[in-house]
């Protein structure tokens, strides 16, 4: 009984015992951790060369012996092209920023490996090594390119145990070896399309007699940092940190930037060429003063090359002989092409309006046909008087606008009768069947525009923009 519980103590006693080894990161200037940083498309980029890492030092936290081993983890699997060393030196000395070295030794060998774990044991040992002061330099490990692409970051673990299986010293924590970033970032716009175009002259010009409006847009870039490394010392000499060798971090080559303005009604406003019109004019894209010659617009897509990195300003310049601009939304996407034929597009996101100093509404599914009455009123809540304009798209064609005459001011006015007559004065001809939407500008503020009819005695409502967008 007292041989069972002596021995059951000493093995409590043993496993009681297991220490924390120490795990040094390069560092770098300013006394951080310098670890390498790749991005995901240099990584699938340079995918036959497998992905660099940062190696770490190791303070042994215990005393090793003959057949002891440590195994290192890893989180993310490792090249099938990298050779791990056939051993590991370690000596006497805690090889920590340029302190002094030593002699003594302990020799590990490669025991085992696969894709994700090192196992090395201890092979030999210097008589009188001070055991309490061991380190060694771990080795500097290749990932997987395909797996590396997918991940944001890859670490590892490290343990030991003795030769039975005992847990000798282990740093449960995992270390960062190695980061994954995006290359490439959705763009920004700083300054976006904001013009009120004037009804009172004619849509030609903006609010205030304006004549241009500009939007500006970025799209950076993050990059690659080779980071630091643990060089791996001659026997006895102290390992110190440096950066890491020049190029090892993998970033992609940019092949070309490509941004795409989408006009919600479409660019035919406007060119690139003619000065006295409305023009997008190549040379004022970019901020930095570079002349941008693959500017080029094709019905509501306009279209530029991108400099990364560079706010860049896509002007809108309105000359002598302008034609009507539109009441439109612009959104902007990008596609990036790096590596030659690989791409990465960013969604469209909003890059500004142009609105009216009016009120337009839009009356949906208008009926045309014989034994349709119709009513549209306008409802003019200020004390400003305002002029109606309308516009009809009947079966895909669009008519108009029409002059439909004043609004007077704290007044409700029918505006069908208006449109019939202006229609005809045009030499026009109005629908006599089916449906159409009619959007009405009165360039008044404070006022509504509502459609109803009646048909075989029933008064039916008429669904609006107004109506439909509170």
């Amino acid at each position: 009984m007292f041989r069972k519980l002596l021995i059951a103590s000493s093995i409590g006693a043993l496993a009681g015992s297991v220490n924390a080894a120490t795990l040094y990161a390069p560092q770098d200037g300013a006394g951080a951790d310098d670890i390498i940083k790749h991005t995901a498309q240099g990584v699938v980029e340079n995918d036959a060369t497998g992905v660099a890492t940062t190696n770490y030092l190791v303070t042994l936290g215990a005393e090793y012996t003959t057949g002891d081993i440590i195994t290192l983890t890893y989180s993310s699997p490792l090249d099938g092209s990298y050779t791990p060393p056939a051993t590991i030196t370690c000596d006497e000395h805690v090889r920590v920023h340029g302190g002094a070295a030593s002699d003594g030794q302990l020799d590990f060998g490669l025991l085992s490996s696969t894709t994700t774990v090192l196992n090395y044991r201890v092979n030999s040992q210097t008589a009188g090594i001070n055991k309490d002061v061991v380190s060694c330099v771990l080795p500097q490990v290749n990932l997987d390119a395909t797996a590396a692409a997918t991940i944001t970051s890859a670490t590892m673990t490290f343990g030991a145990q003795t030769a039975s299986g005992v847990d000798l010293d282990t740093d449960p924590a995992a270390v960062v070896i190695a980061t994954v970033v995006d290359q490439f970032a959705a763009g920004t716009v700083g300054t976006p399309f904001s013009s009120t175009v004037d009804v009172t002259q004619g849509r030609v010009k903006f609010e205030d007699n304006t004549s241009a409006d500009q939007m500006i847009f970025t799209i950076a870039q993050t990059g690659a940092d080779d980071g630091g490394l643990w060089s791996v010392p001659a026997v006895g000499a102290a390992s110190v940190d440096s950066d890491g060798v020049v190029g090892s971090a993998d970033e992609a080559t940019l092949s070309s930037l490509v941004n795409t303005v989408t006009a919600s009604s479409g660019f035919a406003f406007t060119d690139t060429t003619d000065a006295d019109g409305i023009l997008f004019d190549a040379t004022t894209i970019d901020a930095q003063g570079t002349v941008d010659e693959a500017l080029s617009i094709d019905g509501t897509v306009l279209t530029y090359s991108g400099t990364m990195g560079a706010a860049q300003t896509l002007d809108l310049a309105l000359g002598a002989e302008g034609g009507m601009l539109p009441v439109q939304t612009y959104t902007i996407s990008s596609t990036v092409t790096y590596d030659t034929d690989k791409t990465e597009t960013f969604a469209a996101i909003s890059a500004g309006e142009f609105d009216l100093n009016a009120t337009e509404v839009t009356v949906y599914s208008v009926p045309f046909s014989d034994g349709v009455i119709r009513m549209l009123w306008a409802s003019n809540g200020s004390n400003v008087d305002g002029t109606a304009e309308a516009t009809i798209v009947h079966e895909g064609v669009t008519m108009g606008p029409y002059d439909l005459g004043t609004v007077a001011a704290d007044s409700n006015e029918s505006l069908n009768a208006a449109l019939i007559t202006a229609v005809a004065d045009a030499g026009d001809t109005m629908p006599t069947d089916g449906r159409g939407d009619i959007t009405f500008t009165i360039t008044s503020s404070d006022t509504k525009v509502l459609g109803s009819y009646y048909k075989d005695g029933d008064r039916l409502l008429l669904e609006s923009s107004d109506s439909l967008n509170p």
